[in-house]
């Protein structure tokens, strides 16, 4: 009986540590990452996941127009595809 309640504990102290060290700090980039995303707007510089940079030109629901390169290049990509905002004060 004690040595059950023992493993129990342990078992608990395990997903407790793992909780705290893993899943509380994953889901509080997720949601900086939501929050940013959902305050584009036109004109804003961002960078992609994949490495792009360009002017978001239009939003619609969860698809931006993109306009990138010297050419003025326009990509239509999805918002989760946005990492962060270009910084401006470079």
């Amino acid at each position: 009986m004690k040595n059950d309640l023992i493993t129990i504990l342990m078992m608990v102290a395990i997903f407790v540590l793992f909780y705290a060290t893993v899943i509380m700090p994953q889901r509080k980039r997720e949601k900086k990452i939501l929050d940013m995303q959902s305050i584009l707007k036109v004109g804003d510089e961002i960078v992609t996941f994949a490495g792009m940079i360009g002017r978001i030109i239009n939003i619609s629901n969860d698809v931006i127009t993109v306009e990138t390169g010297p050419e003025k290049t326009k990509v239509n990509i999805y918002k989760w595809a946005v990492k962060e905002p270009v910084n401006k004060s470079k």
